[in-house]
């Protein structure tokens, strides 16, 4: 993501963990990786193949794999990232409100998104 003054330069390495610290501050340790481990897990428990979440993700595959491997998933990515953006809409657009002890973790998963 570009940052505030250049589109070319990104924005600095913690600015996403200090633009969440005010919502997160109940969460410890959070880091905005999670949020990026929660959404590969969440698109990998969909079914979407793990060679195109980890693309998606800019990750590189290792070994035999990843010299001969070099597509881009192109279109399976965009599929995946649009359930993906309306999972997350679904998520926000909910009104239920969730009271509890989430210290080990808690999933919400609404239902009726099928790929």
């Amino acid at each position: 993501m570009p940052g505030r003054t250049s589109l070319a330069k990104p924005f600095a390495r913690n600015a996403m963990n200090q633009a969440m610290g005010s919502i997160t501050f109940a969460i410890v340790p959070f880091t905005i990786h999670d949020l990026r481990r929660t959404g590969a897990t969440q698109l990998s428990e969909k079914g979407f193949p793990s060679d195109v979440v980890e693309k998606a993700l800019n990750h590189t595959i290792g070994g035999v794999r990843g010299v001969y491997n070099r597509a881009e998933y192109a279109d399976q990515r965009r599929k995946m990232l649009q359930f993906w953006a309306d999972y997350v809409e679904g998520i926000a657009s909910e009104k239920k409100v969730l009271v509890g002890n989430f210290d080990h973790g808690a999933a919400v998963i609404p239902t009726g998104l099928e790929i």
